[in-house]
């Protein structure tokens, strides 16, 4: 019988009301301590992992508003979710720099090692792949491009360009061979200022923009967020049809859909992911030299 602590139990201080577009207001759940929550490991739509201060990795299910534990990986980072599927990097890095790599089901339970132990520096996670970067043969500071390996049977592939998703079992697919957006506003074609998911294209370059075509776009912010591309690490996210981040102590959310906006104050809000009902946000609380220590909120947003 899978173990699962409910978020009442868990949860340990109130956040209070958010304000959201006026005056209506948003439901909140409480905070649960964490350790090291960089990067923010989140499928963008239901769940949300993390470490406990006892190292043991935990999934956060905004749905049925409980937390799963994950047996067999103390000490293990999580690094994303996708397809019901948490992606973990554990133990001590080996004289190529890497780390061991393991998997585990979102709703808790036992977590293993990529069949064969398949070697690399692993990113991202589906239902079948997961994507990442393989070491050269007999180096450790080589990366031989990008590759998937199935975690469900050890297989690797590369195919040619990037799928669109990893929750096919053939990669080869032709309708996968290229993630892309629906369009790229002018000027940023090759720029990391650009940030999409699904049908939402974002940029940043000092304003937040949400364009609905190439020609038409809303500022929703100031930024700066996208330092280094749209991924785990950065301060803008895209999920669920929402646009999230924060500037100083104050969080924000913008739903693209209807145009709504939610902004609320902190003490020391780190990063803010989407979900479907709402959003998570990291509070840091202490910095460590060996492990930094946070709160995690979900905020129910309308």
């Amino acid at each position: 019988m899978k173990l699962a602590i409910r978020t009442t139990a868990v949860l340990l201080a109130s956040l209070g009301l958010l304000v959201v577009a006026g005056s209506r207001a948003a439901a909140t759940a409480g905070a649960a301590p964490a350790i090291n929550t960089a990067p923010m490991a989140s499928d963008g739509v239901r769940y949300f992992a993390y470490m406990t201060p006892r190292r043991i990795p935990v999934v956060l299910d905004t749905w049925r508003r409980e937390t799963n534990p994950i047996r067999n990986a103390k000490g293990c980072q999580p690094l994303d979710v996708g397809g019901s599927r948490v992606l973990l990097t554990c133990g001590k890095a080996d004289k190529e720099h890497m780390r061991t790599t393991k998997t585990a089901s979102a709703r808790g339970g036992k977590a293993r090692r990529l069949p064969h132990n398949k070697s690399g520096f692993w990113n991202s996670i589906g239902r079948y792949w997961v994507e990442g970067n393989a070491p050269c043969t007999g180096t450790g500071g080589c990366l031989a491009g990008r590759v998937y390996v199935n975690w469900r049977t050890g297989k690797i592939d590369s195919p040619k360009g990037i799928p669109g998703n990893f929750d096919e079992a053939n990669l080869e697919r032709p309708k996968l061979r290229y993630r892309s957006p629906a369009f790229i506003p002018a000027g940023f074609a090759n720029t990391w200022k650009v940030c999409w998911a699904g049908e939402i294209v974002v940029t940043d370059t000092g304003r937040i923009r949400v364009w609905r075509n190439r020609h038409r776009s809303v500022v929703i912010g100031t930024g700066d967020n996208l330092r280094s591309g749209c991924n785990s690490f950065g301060g803008l996210r895209i999920g669920s049809g929402k646009v999230t981040w924060n500037r100083g102590r104050v969080i924000h959310a913008y739903n693209a859909v209807t145009g709504m906006d939610y902004s609320r104050r902190l003490a020391n809000p780190t990063k803010i992911v989407p979900v479907r009902d709402g959003a998570v946000v990291a509070m840091k609380v202490r910095d460590g030299t060996k492990q930094d220590r946070y709160r995690i909120r979900f905020v129910t947003l309308p």
